[in-house]
Parts: structure tokens; sequence; C-alpha cells
């Protein structure tokens, strides 16, 4: 079981803002009045009415998740990696770090060979390449076991 990510918070957001963007409703002024305050009840307050005017300014940025198929096995040990993210502006790239000392690849989906025991942090890396220095990145831990001898 993986254990809490805020970013799943994130990607979240993100598809709320994009609902938000194209909501055409929400660019007209409200028609009706704000609830009144109930007689007697102090703590209930009339709620203001929405303005559709007022948008709040959306941050670009990028989240990913990723996952792997097996998280352990013996060595040689090949695992299937998949990197579920995106960008808010331009085209989402993923770069993998597999914790080895082998070279990096790209791609949402990736397969390795891990040829030595050991415990591996693999780390997936999104970027865009219209957003600058803008990234983030999450891991999983994959453990490779000696192999059994025959």
């Amino acid at each position: 079981m993986r254990p809490y990510h805020p970013w799943r918070v994130v990607i979240s957001s993100l598809a709320a803002l994009a609902l938000l963007d194209g909501c055409e409703s929400c660019q007209q002024p409200a028609t009706e009045p704000p609830p009144k305050a109930v007689s007697g009840n102090p703590l209930q307050r009339p709620m203001p009415a929405v303005r559709g005017t007022e948008r709040a300014e959306a941050k670009e940025t990028c989240a990913v998740l990723v996952f792997v198929a097996e998280e352990s096995g013996a060595a040689p040990f090949t695992a299937q990696f998949t990197a579920e993210g995106d960008c808010t502006s331009g085209t989402a790239n993923v770069e993998w770090d597999f914790g080895d000392g082998s070279p990096h690849t790209t791609g949402k989906t990736v397969v390795h060979t891990f040829e030595k025991p050991g415990t591996f942090t693999v780390t997936g890396k999104i970027t865009s390449d219209a957003l600058p220095g803008v990234e983030d990145n999450d891991t999983v831990d994959v453990n490779v076991t000696v192999p059994s001898s025959s």
C-alpha cells in the first residue's frame, strides 16, 4: 500500500482549476441577493454574493506520481515504471533515475533491469518545455534480492 502523497491534492487542484477556467456562467455577476441572517442567531451571518469578475490567478506547475508494476524480485530483476502526471503548460517530459548508477532515461512508461541486489530509490521527474525551472518528482523503492542458487 502506497503512503499518502500530498501531490495527489495538487493533481486534483489542477483538474479543478481547469474546470473552473472553462466556466462561462462564473463570469456573470450574481443575480440573487445574499441570504439574510436568521433573526435571533448572531452566529449566522449573510453570505456575500459571488461575483464572477474576481478570478484567482492559476500558478504554472507540474505534478507527477510514479508507480512500479512489481516492487521486488531476484537479480537480474526487470521492472516496469509508469508516471502519471502533467504540467499546466507545454509538453510534459518524464526523466527517470533508477538509483543504481545507470544512465537516466525518458518516457511516461519505461522498463529497467537491475543487475545487482540492493534497495534502489527510483525517481521520476516531470518537467515542461514551456515552464523552465518548474518540475516535480516522486519516488518508489525497488528491492532486488540475491538470486537463489539451484
